[in-house]
């Protein structure tokens, strides 16, 4: 049972992964501008040690975040600007209900923003690309499966909102996110991610890095030329 190569010793492994991942995760988002290099690190580092079975979480993570920390910083900065931007306007649609036009605009706001960020770091620990041109095919990568991006999205907005809006399991949740909460949403994310990103991938030559070149989409239907790192 507690042989080495055991099915009981592997899976123990994997959790052992897991919480360190994420515990490692919470460390280096403490100081808050870091957050999206962070997410860059935890989604390479889900990817290589928990799917693709590679030795020390510990390493491949500070490697991916030493090698995203400024374009993955350039990203973050982005999105709390984006996401201030739609608290300031959420608080204005609560007093203009009654109007249609913002109403309609708010729910095309709120889409485009919730479903872009959740493949922005992704495409940044999956791609070399400008934060530009991530951030445009962000909603590109979104609209090509809708499926796939509805799963992710219910898969990483649910535990938020769970989370928020019933306080009373606080002891709960924040054991939770604590221990393997941004981690399971990370494998989430690539499990579904690479789905969408495969077409979009080099294939596999003797063991290269997976990460590719993204430029620039026209359109949902022809996303960016490829070459390998």
């Amino acid at each position: 049972m507690f042989q080495e190569g055991s099915i009981f010793s592997v899976i123990m492994s994997k959790i052992g992964d897991f919480v360190v991942l994420n515990v490692l995760f919470i460390v280096t988002c403490i100081p808050v501008f870091t957050i999206g290099t962070s997410c860059c690190a935890l989604y390479h580092s889900m990817n290589r040690c928990i799917i693709q079975d590679y030795p020390y979480p510990l390493r491949e993570y500070m490697k991916a975040w030493k090698e995203n920390f400024s374009r993955a910083t350039v990203l973050w900065l982005f999105c709390a600007a984006a996401a201030l931007a739609m608290g300031l306007f959420t608080r204005y649609f609560i007093f203009h209900m009654d109007n249609f036009a913002v109403i309609v605009s708010y729910i095309i706001c709120f889409i485009a923003f919730t479903f872009s960020v959740l493949f922005i770091f992704p495409q940044q620990a999956t791609f070399i690309n400008t934060p530009a041109a991530i951030i445009k095919n962000s909603f590109l990568f979104a609209l090509q499966k809708l499926p796939l991006t509805l799963l992710l999205y219910f898969a990483t907005w649910l535990p938020v909102v769970i989370t928020w809006k019933l306080p009373q399991l606080f002891y709960i949740t924040i054991l939770y996110w604590i221990f393997a909460g941004f981690s399971v949403c990370a494998l989430f994310s690539v499990l579904i991610t690479r789905r969408i990103f495969k077409r979009y991938m080099p294939e596999p030559d003797g063991g290269a890095d997976e990460t590719a070149d993204c430029s620039n989409a026209s359109d949902s239907s022809e996303l960016p030329e490829i070459t390998s790192k």
